[in-house]
């Protein structure tokens, strides 16, 4: 398996939506987790129409695109969750700031 996520379980649900999945209501949070970097994850993308319920932008700037579990792997990495991870593990093996 890849990491798609490592952080606050306060932050998850916000985490995803920033990449532009929306948790239906009604839907247990676990179940939709392990739905995402799945085919099935592409069903939770927010409506870019805006016709979303919890989507108040009236334009919408780009649609957003299901990412496979490689993808979402990588945004992780990319998000400061991922890189504070990965600085602590670089400090530990003696790496000095790999960016």
């Amino acid at each position: 398996g890849k990491v798609i996520y490592s952080g606050p379980v306060e932050d998850v649900v916000l985490y995803f939506e920033s990449l532009g999945y929306q948790l239906p209501e009604r839907m247990d949070v676990a179940d939709w987790l392990q739905a995402l970097p799945t085919r099935d994850g592409a069903k939770f993308l927010k409506d870019p129409v805006g016709n979303d319920e919890n989507n108040y932008d009236s334009i919408p700037s780009v649609a957003p695109t299901h990412l496979t579990a490689d993808e979402l792997h990588e945004k992780f990495y990319e998000s400061e969750y991922g890189r504070k991870i990965l600085d602590q593990v670089n400090q530990e093996i003696g790496i000095v700031n790999p960016h």
